[in-house]
């Protein structure tokens, strides 16, 4: 009986880590978003080289933000959760330099170079392909 309570206690504060991770992470989301369709045209318009960096400072904050929340979240979560995390942040690392470097081939091959975005977008969508295949298919 006690080590059902206790598991039902540890449910709410992986709960509430996972709350507060989502709420913190989605306000970093939405900041980096918001400036980037802000300040890229803005910085693609401007006239001199200084003051398309300074543009370019609000996103790159953002991108920081974000950084800065899922270490703040990998600091508060227990180990389990954390070889959870670096697994997952494994996986997507490994998906996504096999693919980057595979299209690397391609473009010598005389395919169109692709932008550096792709490999961080590659990089996240497997990252969170993987999370949530492990959420979805958990036993």
């Amino acid at each position: 009986m006690k080590q059902k309570e206790n598991m039902v206690e540890q449910d709410g504060v992986f709960r509430e880590w996972n709350k507060r991770y989502l709420f913190e992470y989605v306000i970093a989301l939405a900041f980096c978003w918001a400036s980037a369709g802000i300040c890229i045209p803005l910085a693609q318009a401007a006239t001199s080289n200084g003051i398309s960096l300074l543009w370019m400072a609000a996103p790159a904050v953002a991108i920081l933000l974000m950084a800065f929340v899922v270490y703040r979240h990998f600091l508060r979560i227990d180990e389990f959760l954390r070889r959870v995390m670096v697994e997952s942040f494994a996986v997507a690392g490994a998906v996504a330099s096999v693919w980057t470097l595979g299209y690397a081939l391609f473009e010598l091959a005389g395919f169109p170079r692709i932008s550096i975005w792709w490999v961080w977008g590659s990089l996240m969508l497997t990252l969170n392909s993987w999370i949530f295949g492990k959420w979805a298919f958990r036993r």
